[in-house]
Formats: C-alpha cells, structure tokens, sequence
C-alpha cells in the first residue's frame, strides 16, 4: 500500500503488485486508508476491497504536500484535516496553517510522524484558537480572536468544554507534534528503517501489515 504516484516504481524496483499505480486504479481505496481516523477503519478497507496488503509504504511526502490529494481522492474535504487562519496584528497580520485532530489521527500521519506509537501530547502543543468568521471583497475566511497553548490536552480540553460561546477549537500548529493523544498501532509494525536503529533519518518508512490480531 502506498500512494499511486510511486505504484510503477514499486513495480520495477520492489517486484512487488502495489495496491495502487500512476493509472490511478486503487486511488479512491488509497486516499480512504491513509487518511483513515484509525486502524479498524484502515483495515476495514483492507478487507473491503480485498487488497492483499502486507506492507504500507509511505514517504515525507504523502504527510506534507501531498496530503491533500489523498484527501480528494477518498471524497473528503480538507478543511476537515487543516485549514488557513488569519493572525492579525499591529503590522496588519498573517495567514497560518491549523491542524486538526483528524490531520494526526490519520493513518498517513500516525505512521509517517508517530511511527503508528502511542502519542501524549508534549506540552504547549494542545492549542485552542477562538475566531470568528469574516468575510471580505466575497471572501469567507477565519480570523483568530485568541490562543491558549496548554501544558497538557485534559487542561485544553477542560478549558474548551468550559466555554459557552463563540468558536473554540483545539488545533496543533506543527504537522508533526499532535495536540491531541494518539493510541499505539497495533496493526503495523515499522521494517525500514531497521526500528532497532534510533538514529536513522529516511524520508521513506516501510510498515509490515501484521493484521488485526496483531501477528
């Protein structure tokens, strides 16, 4: 399993059938497991469409600038995952991107960033944003009217609940430090780089799919 852009060069090198290829057959199914809120869903699609998957390549790629496309192809809206936010300040202000609980929680993100390992959020990485909905020259876009960065998410999630008003939202600001927990995988079980080796720096990740019980 990987993304279809890299199906032909699977073919070629790894002499194996990936699930998906550059003529796009299998990039609907791609797009929904990699941005699958959790391993039961991403193996229902396994199973589902009777994909045969044993191993999920993945690449830095597919948890950055080609995020959306997986997205698009599983038929579902970015603005679920990230969205643009404008910061204003006294020089006018800036556009920044927010990540959402469902960015981390994909499955491209908790095996490319997390290594499909349990997550405890890392202090003043769970942020809550309020705003308010703007919309200027025909253009509808959020404008951030505060932020709170957190020591931990039961205190950002206790501050959000309390609110009784207004847009409150937890987002994380770095697409690789998650703002919410994340539980360990036990589906996967990353091959290369060797695990064993704690200093190895790849832009690509191989996960053996050991199945749904684990083995």
């Amino acid at each position: 399993m990987s993304w279809w852009d890299y199906g032909y060069f699977i073919m070629q090198i790894g002499h194996r059938i990936p699930n998906a290829n550059p003529g796009q057959a299998g990039a609907v199914q791609a797009g929904k497991f990699f941005t699958a809120q959790n391993e039961s869903a991403a193996r229902e699609i396994v199973e589902e469409y009777n994909l045969g998957t044993k191993y999920v390549m993945i690449d830095s790629a597919m948890a950055t600038g080609k995020f959306y496309a997986m997205v698009d192809w599983a038929g579902k809206n970015l603005t679920d995952f990230y969205e643009y936010y404008f910061v204003p300040s006294q020089d006018g202000g800036q556009w920044t991107t927010l990540f959402y609980p469902a960015f981390y929680q994909s499955m491209a993100i908790r095996l490319y960033s997390f290594d499909g390992k349990a997550v405890t959020p890392a202090t003043n990485s769970s942020i809550v944003v309020s705003y308010e909905e703007v919309t200027s020259d025909g253009q509808k876009y959020k404008r951030i009217t505060s932020g709170q960065a957190f020591t931990t998410y039961e205190a950002a999630r206790a501050y959000l609940d309390s609110q009784t008003s207004g847009n409150y939202i937890i987002v994380g600001i770095s697409a690789s430090a998650s703002p919410v927990p994340l539980q360990a995988s036990t589906d996967y079980q990353r091959v290369y780089p060797d695990p064993a080796d704690t200093t190895a720096s790849t832009a690509v990740k191989i996960f053996k799919y050991l199945g749904s019980d684990g083995s």
